[in-house]
Parts: C-alpha cells; structure tokens; sequence
C-alpha cells in the first residue's frame, strides 16, 4: 500500500507578513519502512518560503514543520 496524504494544517487561519507558522502534514496510514519524503512548493515563494521537503519517519502518521512568510512593506 503507498501513503496517502490526508491532510495539511496550518497553526493559524490569517498571518501577519514577516511571522513563522507551523505546519502539520498527516498521513492516512503509517509511512512505509524508510519514511516519506514529501516535497512542498509555494506559489509565490516571494511571500511564503517553505522547507524544500519534510521527511515522515518509517511508522510515523504525521510531521510538523515551520515556515517563514516575507515582511510587509
């Protein structure tokens, strides 16, 4: 069975520019032997500069990362 991503949750609903957030991906089942690599992209990373990628560990269902969003000017 491959993983299935179940979900992405951020730590909050509005922002203000220039702040770190956290976010929670989750996975339906457990990761395989050697975890999950889960690439993540912005589209606009002007704004938004997430990790390049965040790994699952093998047995793991979900992982927290952090991110950092660009300052208003």
């Amino acid at each position: 069975m491959f993983p299935l991503l179940w979900g992405l949750a951020l730590s909050d609903e509005s922002v203000v520019g220039g702040a770190v957030l956290a976010g929670t991906l989750t996975l339906l089942h457990p990761a395989p032997p050697g975890g999950v690599e889960v690439t993540l992209v912005s589209s606009d990373t002007n704004l938004v500069t997430p990790p390049a990628s965040v790994l699952i560990p093998a047995g793991g269902t979900g992982v927290t990362f952090t991110f950092a969003t660009a300052p208003v000017t």
